[in-house]
């Protein structure tokens, strides 16, 4: 050829797009930190030679994928998102939650990459790019662009969780249609009838430290930090042992195996099975929102949120730690059946606010491991319309719901993660 380079066979490219395709799904079924050229060989049915020629180790294999699959998909989703943000409408939110609705395994590898990223640097400087063009808040520098981005990484922080949420959990349509109606009156909101949220300043960890001398606050506190920092799959039960202070056979004293460490740590962070809906009780007044959100994502929290990001990743492919997270997820319908005087469409739409709230605050958060843009937006622009989008579908149903949670929440058992916007533990 002209320019001296070999047109590839037709067998070449087949394989190519068979390891790629085995390589999308090794990440979800292994998780990125386990993902092995002889695991993406035997699952694209070819010999380990083929992908050792292309490849030199595994962390190449994920940089390829970024570049000839996932980059894209990221690329349409912020896309899709900044323009309902912008150009806000019926269409662009229907065609938004419409990529959501159909959303495939390489969107869910693409927010895996994207979130794991920070902790591998040969992946971090492929998708450094991706997160400088799009992420941060400096790329918007006046006033109505700087709401733009609020609203815009607001959106994108959920929709990205509902995605990764959705590859677990098969939902009903008329959620996201729900949602979708939601968002077209929340982004349809006139950005200048907000007004700014008030600067809550720096925000106390969500996570405890430990206190006293318990062995099991010790160690869930050291598995935050390991966890956090490295990811489930580099927190080795040594590594945690020396950061409490303690021998490994103590942890196996308590714990079977890592994983029960792991799924026990993140129930101690919540404390009680109450301590989750309890704060709901607040997530629709006035601001409440925008300052949890705001909280979340202050630099003092990046523990937390390195921690459960960590571990909602590893829930991907693990399902002891699926189930533990799913615990807390269905606690609400422990709940809604006490709602004596609302309807099942009541008990149903109150489930998916609460999901939705989760799905928001997980999602921003998460975010926010990547990118530090994030502290500086007035999520107001985003969540104050959102909220109000929903107390009209809600209603009363609400304050019944707080009546119930009242009646059966004992006040000493509101202890743990502090969610409250002024950083005190419940």
């Amino acid at each position: 050829m002209p320019d001296g380079t070999r047109k590839r066979s037709g067998k070449a490219l087949h394989n190519d797009k068979a390891i790629r395709d085995a390589g999308i799904e090794e990440v979800l079924r292994v998780g990125v930190d386990h993902v092995s050229l002889r695991g993406v060989s035997a699952l694209a049915g070819l010999t380990h030679g083929a992908t050792y020629a292309r490849y030199e180790d595994a962390d190449e294999l994920l940089v390829d994928l970024w570049r000839s699959v996932l980059y894209e998909r990221a690329v349409k989703l912020f896309t899709l998102c900044l323009e309902a943000a912008e150009h806000p409408s019926a269409d662009s939110v229907r065609n938004l939650i419409g990529y959501v609705r159909t959303a495939d395994k390489a969107d869910v590898a693409s927010i895996q990459l994207l979130l794991t990223a920070r902790r591998i640097p040969v992946l971090l400087e492929e998708v450094e790019p991706f997160i400088n063009g799009y992420l941060q808040s400096d790329n918007y520098r006046s006033p109505e662009l700087h709401n733009l981005f609020a609203r815009t990484i607001s959106l994108y922080g959920l929709v990205t969780a509902q995605i990764v949420h959705g590859y677990h959990i098969e939902q009903e349509s008329d959620y996201l249609e729900l949602l979708e109606q939601w968002l077209v009156e929340t982004l349809m909101t006139d950005p200048e009838s907000i007004p700014a949220t008030p600067d809550p300043g720096p925000q106390a960890p969500f996570i405890f430290e430990a206190t006293g001398d318990g062995i099991r606050e010790s160690l869930t506190y050291a598995t935050y930090v390991v966890v956090g920092r490295s990811g489930y799959s580099h927190a080795t039960v040594s590594r945690i042992a020396r950061r409490s202070n303690v021998s490994p056979g103590t942890i196996y004293s308590l714990y079977e195996s890592k994983e029960e460490l792991v799924a026990d740590s993140f129930r101690l962070a919540l404390r009680s099975r109450w301590s989750r809906l309890a704060y709901f009780r607040e997530t629709l007044e006035q601001n409440y929102l925008s300052q949890l959100l705001s909280q979340s994502t202050h630099s003092s929290n990046f523990l937390w949120r390195f921690y459960f990001t960590e571990f909602r990743l590893a829930t991907v492919y693990n399902p002891a730690l699926l189930a533990a997270l799913e615990e807390l997820r269905n606690e609400v319908h422990v709940v809604l059946p006490l709602l004596t005087s609302a309807t099942d469409e009541e008990k149903e739409l109150l489930a998916q606010v609460i999901l939705i709230v989760n799905l928001l605050t997980t999602g921003v958060s998460s975010i926010a491991t990547i990118t530090g843009s994030t502290e500086r937006s007035d999520f107001a622009q985003f969540t104050e319309p959102l909220r109000l989008a929903i107390l009209k579908s809600v209603g009363t149903t609400w304050d019944d719901l707080f009546k119930v949670i009242d009646s059966i929440t004992e006040p000493s058992t509101r202890v743990g993660v502090s969610y409250p916007p002024d950083g005190n533990a419940r």
